[in-house]
């Protein structure tokens, strides 16, 4: 029995609409300004549902900046890359028919979007990936619009991963491409808020570390952005860090306020129970400590804390 598909078409049936007048695709500029690679598993898109929340236009940016501090995406903001595109390449059929001038199109189109990325130096782990052929699906992002491909759809790959150098005038920059095959062009979706694309606000935050112990107390007034503590040199005392809201999926960090292993006599840190203990032994002096959170895709949290040991 003949199967339905033989019988349809290969072309489309209405028309198109061509808009020659202002939209909001008149007002989208000529680059990528942010891009998102998003574990295919999570199954983002306009219209799914992610925890509950069915994303839309408005809430894409906002939704993969929580999927990439729970480790399922990694989010390019608009001061960390720019990707320009090629008009693509029209595939044709192999030959031509009757007194076509040439082979016909299939409607089949090749694209390479070309990145530079601003912090490409000391993020090779992230790189190698590209270069071992990851799957990604992949967000690009213009100062308005979006367009999404798909790791099962898109015939996604990469080339071109490096960080030239050669200017001793500017800091190492990378370089990759992204090439994709799509039936036809890709609709962007519009509706992206450019104040949204930042990548300044994936970060971890830190609730008010718990004191223990003896003979410290937290001061009313900051220093700058470190928060301060004052301990008396009798008992020792602890300062337990967690963020918020919690998250027990990360590893932590201590260092002075160089970046520094801290000194000798200056305490010491638990990275398991996020516990840094002050001992009694402690000169008089001032203390300063950074207290990093990083994720398994490299989002980061920090908070700055003087104790003063009177």
């Amino acid at each position: 029995m003949a199967q339905f598909g033989y019988f349809l078409e290969n072309s489309f049936g209405e028309n198109a609409k061509l808009r020659n007048f202002p939209t909001a695709a008149q007002k989208t500029l000529g680059a990528y300004i942010a891009l998102a690679f998003i574990d295919p598993s999570v199954g983002l898109k306009i219209g799914a549902t992610i925890d509950t929340v069915v994303v839309t236009e408005s809430n894409l940016v906002s939704t993969i900046k929580t999927l990439a501090l729970a480790g399922k995406a990694y989010f390019f903001g608009k001061e960390a890359i720019k990707g320009t595109e090629n008009e693509g390449d029209n595939k044709p059929e192999a030959e031509s028919f009757g007194l076509n001038a040439g082979p016909q199109l299939t409607g089949w189109i090749t694209k390479t979007v070309a990145f530079t990325a601003n912090y490409f130096y000391g993020n090779e782990e992230f790189y190698n990936q590209l270069l071992n052929n990851k799957a990604f699906d992949i967000f690009m992002f213009t100062n308005n619009s979006v367009e999404c491909l798909f790791a099962d759809e898109h015939g996604i790959v990469y080339s071109g991963v490096g960080a030239p150098k050669g200017n001793v005038d500017q800091s190492i920059k990378g370089k990759f491409s992204v090439m994709y095959r799509s039936q036809g062009f890709i609709s962007p979706f519009f509706g992206i808020a450019n104040n949204t694309l930042t990548g300044l606000d994936v970060k971890f935050l830190f609730a008010n570390p718990t004191i223990g112990g003896t003979g410290l107390t937290a001061d009313a007034c900051a220093n700058g952005t470190y928060k301060k503590f004052t301990k008396t040199v009798a008992g020792a005392a602890t300062l337990a860090f967690a963020t918020n809201p919690a998250n027990s999926c990360l590893e932590w960090f201590i260092f002075n306020e160089n970046g520094e292993a801290i000194e000798a006599g200056a305490g010491t840190f638990d990275s398991v129970t996020k516990t840094l203990t002050l001992p009694a032994t402690m000169a008089v002096g001032s203390y300063r400590y950074q207290v990093i959170c990083q994720n398994t895709t490299g989002v980061t949290g920090s908070q700055l804390i003087q104790v003063d040991v009177k």
